[in-house]
């Protein structure tokens, strides 16, 4: 059963997070694709549920790529893969939503200047 853990709904979200915000650039990089994906929803005139979405699939894919890419068959493979489908991306992408959205309407105020 998940518990919550730091704030987060459990251990693998709070844990997934802490490796995206904490390795030197990931967080960038994560930031700037997810705010291409929040930008391109705006222009759509989708809601902010689609954005976050797409935000959390940028992230599960960032994520898996930089330290997933060769996931071991037999019971490793089966505990790196139940700690992926414990991950809750949504969650983790709102966040990069929230600041997606702060440099979209701070770049809005600059060019209104």
């Amino acid at each position: 059963m998940c518990k919550e853990y730091n704030g987060w709904s459990n251990y693998e979200t709070w844990n997934a997070n802490l490796w995206i915000n904490n390795e030197e650039g990931v967080d960038a990089d994560a930031l700037e694709q997810c705010k291409q994906e929040v930008e391109y929803c705006i222009d759509e005139g989708l809601q902010r549920f689609h954005a976050v979405y797409a935000c959390g699939k940028v992230l599960k894919n960032l994520f898996e790529e930089l330290w997933f890419n060769d996931i071991p068959s037999g019971p490793v493979g089966d505990a790196i893969g139940c700690y992926l489908s414990s991950i809750n991306w949504d969650e983790i992408a709102d966040h990069y939503y929230e600041a997606a959205m702060e440099e979209i309407n701070s770049e809005k105020e600059v060019s209104n200047v």
